[in-house]
């Protein structure tokens, strides 16, 4: 009888260890990523430090910025293996090196994007991305000083961004990410001390991003 048991045990080991050689070639064709359908991502970073020059009726003003930390979310869908779109938001939070703002700044962006991914070829699990968009960013200060006035400083722009990453799969559904991006644009509007709420123009604003994170795409396809 325990011979009859160890027979059918030792069949069972060798059938199961067969079967699994077997599917060994289509496991290895499986690719060891999944970026289809939905994408869900988190981020922490820095936005080096840089100014906010201002012309016409803000001339002279110049907001100085210093290095500070960032947080981000975003949302994305996969529509292609090569195309996707994605919204983000995000938060940085800076020193000033200026009189002008006496409790330091936040820095917003938010924007939509167009993501194009590239799946690197005998290297699984590593996919680098290209991303196109558009937005606004916003820059807060709520006791910034104009001459005599003192108050809220609020100043928006439009934003063209520019930046790419690579995403490295720890699973088939969850990748680390690190990416780089840069936003460009005048700040065209303004809640300034003493002068309220109106359009404005300043030089040109290069903001950069250097964010790490992870990126989640929930559904396997």
């Amino acid at each position: 009888m325990k011979l009859f048991v160890f027979a059918a045990f030792l069949t069972g080991l060798i059938s199961t260890s067969a079967s699994a050689v077997a599917q060994a070639p289509d496991e290895l064709d499986e690719p060891k990523e999944n970026t289809a359908g939905l994408m869900l991502g988190a981020y922490v970073g820095v936005v080096p430090g840089f100014s906010v020059t201002g012309r016409d009726a803000l001339a002279g003003v110049n907001a100085k910025l210093g290095t500070g930390p960032s947080l981000g979310l975003q949302i994305g869908y996969t529509f292609l293996p090569w195309l996707a779109a994605f919204a983000n938001i995000d938060r940085s939070d800076h020193d000033s090196q200026t009189p002008l703002g006496e409790d330091g700044y936040s820095l917003h962006h938010g924007e939509i994007a167009v993501r194009f991914l590239y799946h690197l070829p005998r290297r699984g699990g590593i996919v680098v991305h290209g991303d196109v968009g558009v937005g606004a960013r916003q820059i807060y200060n709520k006791r910034a000083r104009i001459d005599s006035a003192a108050g809220r400083l609020i100043l928006t722009s439009r934003e063209l961004s520019l930046g790419g990453g690579v995403h490295y799969f720890v699973t088939r559904n969850l990748a680390l990410d690190g990416n780089l991006q840069f936003g460009f644009g005048s700040f065209n509007k303004a809640t300034v001390p003493g002068l309220g709420t109106q359009r404005i123009k300043t030089e040109s604003v290069v903001t950069t991003r250097l964010r790490a994170g992870v990126a989640w795409y929930p559904f396997d396809y």
